[in-house]
């Protein structure tokens, strides 16, 4: 089962300092990395977004955490599969407990703060040191399960997407 978790900051650069952090524990094998995005709202407000597709070679989809993030901010991250993005969207938001997760990151992530989104898997011993290393950066963390089903679905909705 994946794992679904931001890492929030009062600052605005952390998050990509973590989000180096996290690279390097999927390279450790303490979890396997699929996605991440980083969400930066500004002073002024404005939102920057940033994606990484494709984490690992064997996996096609790329797209969840883009579809998050743009559920959470409003704002897409530019990328070729733009069309499906929409209908992940509604299904992310079909799920109530992606769609709290969404609304907890929505209402918390105030101007000057940035966010890590992953989407992982990893045992309880590997979580326990993930944990550790994270504490450094201090984020406030909300997390959520992706269910097999719901990934499956999901995976399947950008598969339609995409042909």
């Amino acid at each position: 089962m994946s794992r679904l978790v931001a890492l929030m900051f009062t600052d605005p650069f952390r998050a990509d300092e973590a989000r180096a952090a996290a690279y390097r524990m999927g390279v450790e094998g303490l979890m396997d990395l699929d996605e991440t995005g980083v969400v930066i709202k500004q002073k002024d407000g404005k939102v920057r977004v940033s994606q990484d597709l494709n984490v690992v070679a064997n996996r096609d989809g790329g797209q969840m955490i883009g579809a998050l993030m743009a559920a959470v901010t409003g704002v897409t991250p530019a990328t070729p599969h733009d069309a499906p993005r929409g209908r992940l969207i509604g299904k992310l938001i079909d799920y109530a407990v992606t769609n709290r997760f969404i609304q907890h990151i929505s209402a918390d992530l105030q101007p000057g703060m940035s966010a890590l989104i992953l989407l992982a898997r990893s045992d309880a011993e590997r979580r326990q040191k993930i944990v550790e290393r994270l504490r450094y950066f201090k984020p406030k963390v909300v997390e959520t399960d992706l269910p097999r089903e719901m990934e499956q679905e999901l995976l399947k909705c950008l598969e339609q997407g995409a042909a």
